[in-house]
């Protein structure tokens, strides 16, 4: 893996020239405009047995979709207008607010709760304390995988997104970093509806359908 690394390193940094200076503590694989991307930050995504062309592939193919990602979110950020910079901070900032909230509130009400409670006692203090677990904005567990239409074997990739086998996802992990526009898996922890939304070709009007 090391080795792979080290060669998109120096195929894909030394393509251009700019006064930014990566973190000498570690080694960067590529760079969009003043932003580097750094070895630790590459997910562990090769499978056991990949053959060092493969895995080079892959992790090259994951490289260049961070770089035009990377490059269109600058662009974006120059271009956004003022007033609409602001509305995404405030965004961001409830949404921010509404996890901290909730996170908080379920750690407490793990630690007042005794280990003896029934699941009746548990569901009572639920009903009785409603109010202390709304949220103002809908939050979501998924896998969320985008392709290009002309992705090879989309029906495998639909088979393997549908297992709990763990040699089953880790092969989805290697395809969809292969092909994927994107690919996120936050199916053990909460994240904000709107997070996945915006990837959506059109608006979902129930989201609590």
């Amino acid at each position: 893996m090391n080795r792979i690394l080290i060669l998109l390193l120096i195929t894909i940094l030394t393509v251009s020239c700019s006064k930014s200076r990566s973190d000498p503590k570690r080694v960067a694989v590529a760079r969009a405009g003043n932003v580097f991307l750094y070895h630790d930050q590459i997910p562990r995504m090769i499978p056991p047995g990949t053959s060092p062309a493969d895995s080079a592939a892959i992790v090259h193919n994951y490289i260049n979709r961070w770089a035009r990602k990377e490059f269109l979110r600058q662009k974006a950020q120059e271009n956004l207008s003022a007033d609409l910079k602001i509305e995404i901070d405030n965004q961001l900032e409830e949404t921010r607010s509404n996890l901290v909230i909730y996170q908080y509130q379920r750690q407490m009400m793990l630690e007042r709760m005794d280990t003896i409670l029934t699941e009746a006692e548990l569901e009572q203090y639920y009903l009785d304390n409603q109010e202390s677990f709304m949220l103002n904005s809908n939050i979501i567990k998924a896998l969320f995988i985008k392709l290009p239409a002309e992705t090879p074997n989309i029906s495998r990739i639909r088979l393997l997104a549908r297992s709990n086998e763990q040699e089953d996802l880790q092969e989805l992990e290697s395809y969809c970093y292969q092909f994927a526009d994107k690919f996120d898996d936050f199916n053990e922890k909460w994240v904000p509806f709107n997070r996945l939304s915006v990837e959506l070709p059109q608006d979902i009007p129930n989201e609590e359908s």
